[in-house]
């Protein structure tokens, strides 16, 4: 090697050298910083750039700090609530007279028949050991042999249901629009405290092909006519508290709850019940956590219940989650919700009929107190059960008029005879009064084909959050998108005389 050669490469890795390349280095990268920021539209740091004192320096980045302070706080907040997903709801009407009518379900108020009920149970009394309290009542005495009857009778899997009255035994009339309807078009469905119900209109690939009655039929605006008889003569002692039938409007692919959302209607009477609807409708995730999927376990349920087609429901998805969750702490079920007793064991396919809980035990009375009074508990055992996207509701006024009038009492007695339950012994005296005793007549009716909607909807969408964003950027420091391609141009050019920096070094280095 020459000694030129060895000059030059001290010269090339001399610190002057060196120090050069670096210092060239900091004053290209401070060139590009200073020509953003003399020319970006975002204001404060232009001030910052052209300030020719150090006290008018000072006050220009004072005021950007404290003005993009500000206005990260406020996009911070803005950003938050957006993600708390907070939501409005709209209130409108739609009219269409094309809808389906609701469904219509009806129960005796008595579960049992007395002529099919006493013999068995009779039976069964006389060799079982029921004990009872000291204090105990003749009522409260019948009552407890009644449910250990029924209990036992569920246990060995034996049906309760051919004690009840039949929609054959009950219904004289039915019409709709002024169309005959007849028992074809009920599904029956068995109800813990009311025994075999029956709806009309479900929502069921039995019924009508599968289709439903509309509002507007045969020129009639919803009209449904009902005439029944409840035969009080035959309900079974100490048992009912009352005489009559219960009713429930809802929506044909929804289950009826009778014993929380059914109207008694009381015999002698003519009752007439006005509907509205309303139509509510609820965000999904991220909104809320409503659900339309039916679980497993309810699906179980469902199947079990009856021949209707059901949607979810979170009041019946819980019901059934509640009844999974008695049977594990206890072995058994809450007997006043016995019909859903058809429990998925979690992680098969395999589907149990679970016992009922004879109504002295203290173990079911207290899970169902802990479940229901305990989030944290509910969420662990039913974490399945959200809250419906979906809700229709009906309200109903009732009103009634003193029936049957006099002169239709003839035709009825007639009705009522071919029914096929046995009268009072001294029907043939007493048949007038009878028939105002237990005739129940029911006419359903669609006060308007308008509907209520309730409509949930974002309170800030995506739209929203951007132009509050960009308002509060414009308003405190005049960013806009333009101002943040020029710190994008400011970065990429500051990257590239890096990168070139490097590729220049790499190259002395192996030229050298």
């Amino acid at each position: 090697m020459t000694n030129l050669e060895n000059t030059d490469m001290d010269m090339n890795n001399s610190p002057d050298r060196n120090t050069y390349k670096a210092e060239t280095s900091r004053q290209r990268a401070r060139s590009i910083i200073r020509e953003f920021s003399l020319n970006t539209s975002t204001h404060g740091i232009p001030g910052i750039a052209r300030s020719q004192t150090v006290t008018n320096r000072i006050f220009w980045t004072i005021s950007t700090i404290i003005f993009a302070g500000v206005m990260t706080y406020f996009i911070t907040e803005s950003i938050l609530n957006f993600f708390q997903y907070p939501t409005q709801v709209s209130i409108g009407v739609v009219d269409n007279p094309t809808q389906n009518f609701p469904a219509v379900s009806i129960c005796n108020y008595s579960p049992f028949r007395y002529d099919l009920f006493m013999d068995d149970f009779l039976n069964y009394t006389n060799t079982s050991n029921i004990t009872y309290s000291a204090n105990s009542t003749l009522a409260e005495r019948k009552v407890m042999q009644i449910q250990e009857f029924v209990r036992y009778k569920l246990n060995r899997n034996e049906s309760v249901t051919e004690y009840s009255f039949t929609l054959d035994n009950l219904l004289i009339k039915c019409t709709f629009n002024n169309l005959e309807c007849t028992k074809e078009d009920f599904i029956s469905f068995s109800n813990a405290l009311y025994g075999n119900c029956y709806t009309f209109n479900a929502k069921s690939p039995y019924i009508r092909n599968g289709s439903l009655y509309h509002l507007a039929e045969n020129g009639v605006w919803g009209i449904l006519q009902l005439d029944f008889y409840v035969h009080s003569n035959q309900y079974v002692p100490y048992w009912s508290s009352g005489v009559g039938m219960i009713v429930q409007i809802h929506d044909n692919d929804q289950i009826p709850t009778m014993r929380w959302k059914g109207q008694y209607l009381i015999p002698g009477r003519l009752h007439r019940m006005v509907y509205t609807k309303t139509i509510q409708t609820h965000l999904p995730a991220p909104y809320s956590d409503c659900s339309t999927e039916v679980p497993y376990a309810l699906q179980v349920a469902f199947n079990h219940f009856s021949n209707g087609s059901y949607a979810y429901e979170q009041f019946i998805c819980a019901t059934v989650c509640i009844q999974a969750y008695v049977y594990k702490m206890c072995g058994c079920i809450d007997p006043t919700e016995w019909t859903a007793r058809y429990i998925a064991v979690p992680g098969t396919d395999k589907v149990i009929i679970a016992p009922v809980c004879n109504e002295n035990d203290t173990c079911y009375r207290k899970e169902l107190d802990l479940i229901n009074n305990n989030y944290d508990l509910w969420i662990e055992n039913c974490p399945t059960c959200p809250s419906e996207c979906n809700t229709v509701e009906f309200t109903a006024k009732l009103s009634s008029l003193l029936a049957p009038s006099p002169w239709l009492l003839d035709d009825l007695k007639t009705k009522v005879e071919a029914l096929g339950v046995h009268l009072p012994t001294n029907w043939s005296t007493t048949w007038q009064s009878d028939l105002s005793q237990n005739y129940v007549g029911l006419e359903v009716v669609s006060e308007t084909t308008r509907a209520q909607t309730l409509i949930e909807s974002a309170s800030i969408s995506p739209v929203d959050l951007l132009s509050n964003v960009g308002g509060q950027t414009g308003l405190w420091i005049g960013i806009s998108f333009l101002s943040l391609m020029e710190i994008a141009e400011m970065i990429y050019r500051l990257i590239r005389s890096k990168v070139y920096q490097l590729l220049n070094r790499d190259q002395q280095s192996s030229s050298a």
